[in-house]
């Protein structure tokens, strides 16, 4: 009787649901942890601060004008497609004698379109002229889908003036001007935290000639969301890992006695891999470059291939030996080990760095 090695031992399912269940759970563990650490790769738009020193470098004595943000709701909040739509007050208090109500009416946000806007609501606030707009704006930002579904976005929202100019008008806000009403509900989604920066925006119409620029006075507010649970991520994460392991189950299959069990599991994973693609393709934004979830179908398919491939392999010799039995179960730990470093990798160190 032949002697049952290590590596036979490795292939039995129950020892193959035992591998299973300790890299899922590992797996599971990174995603949770990930999950709870909150981290947006979305870059800020361009904000340069107006300091003394460019005051100076200027000769100018702007005149400060106070912005603030209210949104009541967003009718329209589709993170996929990177659309969003506001309902909001936007609203102002500046002097007169520096600004007429008229100019300052000429604001505009950026990477956006202003549906909606009512006249100007004005009264005298000590000394100074408060205008508020009701606007119900059409908005996009620069979001960064790099981990999907494991995502965490921060939103900017800008407004600027390109009707002036900082030398004469500098926009001013903090965090108690930009305000959710309590009635926002977002689908999927919660709001973090919130932050407001103001300043300026510099263009070069000429390169190396620093006198040829334009600049508005701009501020950016911007807000933090994350997912309020786990549906997502286990509707577009579990498929793929379940059809990958019932793949690797053909391992554990002799070609003597169950070839056509080898054929079908291994075949039946690639194909089942492919045809969720079309699948994975409708969940996810349409971006040009590689996310969290593609990787993870890339290598879950290149695996798949390579399950398909050495079982037509051991099916077409007729017998297990030592050797294919070795090298079966040395791929099987090694699909394993890989899932767990390339999910950690992934989620902790990519772009991190």
């Amino acid at each position: 009787m032949e002697q049952v090695t290590i590596f036979d031992k490795i292939l039995y399912i129950k020892n193959q649901l035992i591998v299973l269940f300790i890299t899922t759970s590992l797996v599971a563990g990174l995603v949770v942890v990930r999950y709870l650490d909150f981290f947006a790769r979305e870059e800020s738009p361009q904000i340069l601060q107006v300091t003394p020193a460019k005051l100076a470098e200027w000769k100018a004595d702007p005149s400060v004008v106070s912005v603030g943000l209210y949104i009541f709701n967003f009718t329209e909040f589709n993170m996929r497609d990177n659309d969003f739509v506001i309902d909001a007050v936007v609203w102002f208090e500046y002097d007169t004698n520096a600004i007429s109500t008229e100019m300052i009416g000429k604001f505009s946000f950026e990477n956006a379109e202003i549906l909606q806007m009512s006249p100007p609501d004005t009264k005298t606030i000590k000394d100074k002229l408060f205008s508020l707009y009701k606007v119900k704006v059409k908005f996009s930002s620069n979001i960064d889908y790099t981990e999907f579904p494991m995502d965490d976005h921060k939103i900017y929202i800008s407004i600027l003036n390109k009707f002036v100019n900082p030398q004469d008008i500098i926009f001013y806000s903090d965090f108690h001007n930009f305000i959710f009403s309590d009635d926002v509900y977002l689908v999927e989604w919660a709001i973090r935290d919130s932050f407001v920066e103001y300043g300026h925006s510099e263009a070069d119409l000429e390169r190396f000639e620093d006198e040829k620029v334009f600049r508005d006075p701009k501020v950016v507010f911007s807000f933090e969301v994350r997912r309020t649970g786990f549906r997502k991520i286990l509707l577009v994460l579990i498929p793929l890992f379940l059809i990958f392991f019932i793949g690797l189950f053909s391992f554990g299959f002799s070609p003597a006695t169950h070839t056509s069990q080898i054929q079908y599991v291994a075949a039946g994973a690639v194909t089942s891999l492919i045809a969720y693609r079309f699948v994975l393709q409708s969940l996810s934004p349409p971006v040009g470059y590689f996310m969290f979830v593609d990787y993870i179908f890339t290598v879950f398919l290149i695996f798949s291939f390579i399950v398909f491939f050495m079982g037509l392999y051991v099916i077409y010799y007729g017998k297990l030996t030592r050797r294919m039995q070795m090298i079966r179960a040395i791929l099987l730990i090694s699909f394993h080990i890989t899932i767990v470093i390339l999910c950690y990798y992934l989620l902790f160190v990519w772009g991190r760095l």
